[in-house]
């Protein structure tokens, strides 16, 4: 009867939205036995030896058991023990307490109203609650896809599909896609060159966080694969880390326990430097050089292009503050609004509107 309800299928969702937010944000705790516990099984103890001791105390009965049944008595007690402990076990009420923040998935549901809906973070001062959306257009102004992400998911990981699904759509791609920092990893620009489009965005710098020596002080030997410090030490030994997908250096902890210029090189006071090289590094190197050309300069200049589009969409067409829930209901937005936004610039190149026709005419 229940399955024939016709919200049933949607009262099993949310019951199941509400057991991920449950396990997502809290775990089962069981305390700690207090001072009550400890007294009862010391007088448990103590009956256990007066048992043993005292069989006065004892009905007759059970003396008797304990005469003629000496090994069995124990055992059978031991059962009942058991029996009766794994009984309060089963009957236990478990308790639950507040997982701590930063043990929480990163991927968590923020709100029951809205389960598609998650927490990022636009710089490292401002938190995002909700969703982000990413758009590829022209040189010239024209967008060509529209796709909504979560605001935990990064910028760059929806590039490759909205490349493929515009290339599917006008069966032709692009030869070149600008972008800013964040798109520019390693692993994207490898992918993009593996369908003949170059990827040109800046290449983030890695800085020391520590404030000590940058990494741009040392120096690379391809041929001997090892790095050398400013004050001529090579680097002794290396470890691959497949996590941050590249290879940590160790210089010799004896020569920078000697270095003159160790406390402005590490923070370590027994172990001796280390920097790390991304396998990635000769695709950075080649793409610095490019950016820092005539030819790259022009280039990244027309990144404005859809800096422009995103302003339109985010003010213009409403996009900035919205308060759907869903996300595709906000796909299906984004695309009319890239319509809208395609046929203003169409009228533009067609035609010479009035002011004020095609956005909000300014107040006074």
């Amino acid at each position: 009867m229940l399955k024939e309800w016709k919200n049933y299928e949607r009262s099993q969702e949310l019951q199941e939205i509400l057991r991920r937010v449950l396990s997502e944000n809290s775990r089962p705790h069981r305390p700690d036995p207090g001072p009550e516990d400890g007294r009862e099984n010391e007088d448990t103890g103590a009956d256990e030896q007066n048992t043993d001791g005292n069989a006065e105390s004892l009905p007759p009965a059970e003396t008797a058991v304990d005469v003629e049944q000496d090994g069995t008595t124990t055992a059978i007690h031991e059962e009942v023990k058991a029996e009766l402990h794994a009984g309060q076990e089963e009957t236990a009420e478990v308790v639950y307490e507040k997982t701590p923040r930063k043990q929480r998935p990163s991927d968590r549901i923020v709100r029951v109203d809205a389960p598609e809906v998650r927490t990022g973070v636009k710089n490292k001062s401002t938190p995002i609650t909700g969703f982000k959306i990413q758009n590829m257009c022209t040189e010239d102004g024209v967008i060509l896809n529209v796709r909504v992400v979560p605001s935990n998911e990064h910028d760059q990981d929806a590039m490759i599909e909205m490349v493929s699904e515009v290339q599917q759509f006008l069966g032709m791609a692009p030869q070149v896609m600008i972008g800013d920092t964040a798109y520019g990893h390693g692993k994207k620009r490898e992918a993009m060159a593996s369908r003949n489009i170059t990827l040109v965005a800046p290449v983030a710098e890695p800085k020391n966080s520590t404030g000590k020596f940058d990494i741009s002080l040392f120096t690379y030997d391809p041929q001997k694969d090892v790095f050398t410090c400013p004050q001529g030490a090579e680097t002794v030994r290396k470890n691959r880390n497949r996590t941050l997908e590249g290879t940590q250096y160790f210089f010799d902890s004896k020569s920078c326990t000697r270095c003159a210029l160790r406390t402005q090189c590490t923070t370590s006071e027994k172990k001796g430097r280390s920097v790390f090289r991304s396998d990635y590094a000769v695709t950075y190197e080649g793409a610095k050089k490019f950016n820092e050309s005539v030819e790259g300069k022009e280039t990244l200049a027309k990144r404005c292009v859809v800096e422009r589009k995103n302003k339109e969409l985010k003010n213009d067409c409403g996009l900035g503050r919205t308060h759907l829930k869903r996300r595709n209901t906000l796909q299906v937005k984004s695309f009319l609004a890239a319509i809208v936004v395609n046929l203003k610039h169409a009228i533009r190149v067609q035609t010479t509107p009035k002011p004020g026709v095609l956005r909000r005419a300014k107040m006074a």
